[in-house]
């Protein structure tokens, strides 16, 4: 790319800026390309170490949904919030609340038995010092592969957590949007 292609992308990109301004942009822009290759640099490393035009207009041009005013949307009265909140309520009951509690269940059903893996190589120590046991090579490497397995689940099972939370959360706030009219 050289100058005159780099200067009319960038003019282009700076559409939204008054003429002045735009000019007074293009200007600092020539002034440096000239002053590189004056320096001996080549035209097409100053214009590559300037960057792309567009990223250029948009780090100059101010965000134009930051400057005008926000649209908003009348608020609910108190009555319709309270209709709306019994509705998703009884909705949120008949429809969401078992499988919840269900999805709930299984979660904590799975954490006890990751711990319950977990704990296996300590199980198989205190097995070992209060018997003998002719298969005892056996146990021991299926208490590591428990006790492994157990640990493998229980980092995967927090992940999960985390994930369950998030979506609660936001099932949550989806909800409070519904109930109180907020934009969404």
């Amino acid at each position: 790319m050289n100058q005159e292609q780099f200067l009319q992308e960038l003019s282009k990109a700076l559409k939204p800026l008054s003429e002045e301004e735009r000019n007074e942009i293009l200007f600092d822009f020539e002034e440096h390309i000239t002053e590189g290759v004056k320096e001996g640099r080549p035209e097409a490393n100053i214009i590559r170490e300037l960057g792309s035009p567009k990223q250029i207009a948009k780090e100059l041009v101010p965000d134009v949904t930051e400057t005008a005013p926000a649209v908003q949307r009348p608020k609910k009265n108190l009555f319709q919030m309270a209709c709306s909140a019994a509705a998703i309520s009884i909705l949120n009951l008949i429809f969401v609340l078992g499988p919840a509690l269900g999805i709930f269940g299984v979660y904590v059903g799975f954490c006890g038995a990751a711990l319950a893996l977990s704990v296996s190589p300590i199980m198989f120590v205190g097995m070992v010092m209060f018997q003998m046991n002719t298969h005892m090579m056996l146990e021991f490497f299926l208490s590591l592969m428990f006790g492994s397995l157990g640990l493998l689940s229980c980092i995967g099972l927090w992940h999960l957590g985390k994930l369950l939370y998030s979506v609660s959360l936001r099932y949550i706030r989806y909800n409070l949007k519904l109930v109180t009219g907020a934009q969404t």
